[in-house]
């Protein structure tokens, strides 16, 4: 019988994800829909990405926290060319780092949707969109432009 664990990541994998057993909590909240960060239960700090034990106290056990998904950007970049078959339809995209306002320190790569390239720029903010959870991707809107 399958477990929960081995039916996510086989379908991560469908995906060409490959998780860990310490980021598999992240990628199967994203694909239910919903963004969590990993801290650590002694200390506190957040660390991202997700492993073994806290860089600050050397503590293994870690809390999941679910996170609201509004945060910054950080950095950004608009990919012109297809990295992929599978991003032909897509470009240009925009490539953001976005730091969590829940989570300091914690900055995740991903793409903001439906934004124009007179729209994006460090310091813009951004919320957290599901609209492709099933693809286990990591997307944000400007904020003010998710459905509430």
């Amino acid at each position: 019988m399958k477990t929960a664990d081995m039916e996510t990541m086989e379908k991560l994998a469908r995906l060409g994800l490959y998780p860990t057993k310490d980021t598999l909590p992240f990628w199967d909240a994203l694909l239910a829909g919903s963004l969590v960060t990993c801290r650590c239960a002694a200390c506190g700090r957040f660390r991202q990405p997700p492993s073994g034990f806290c860089p600050g106290c050397r503590h293994t056990e870690v809390v999941w926290q679910r996170s609201d998904g509004v945060g910054t950007v950080y950095s950004f970049t608009w990919a012109r060319h297809a990295f992929t078959p599978g991003l032909r339809d897509r470009v240009p995209y925009v490539i953001a780092l976005v730091e969590l306002d829940d989570a300091p320190g914690v900055r995740l790569i991903a793409n903001i949707l439906d934004a124009g390239e007179d729209q994006v720029r460090v310091g813009a903010r951004v919320v957290a969109d599901h609209r492709n959870a099933a693809e286990a991707r990591i997307d944000f809107v400007l904020r003010g432009e998710a459905d509430d």
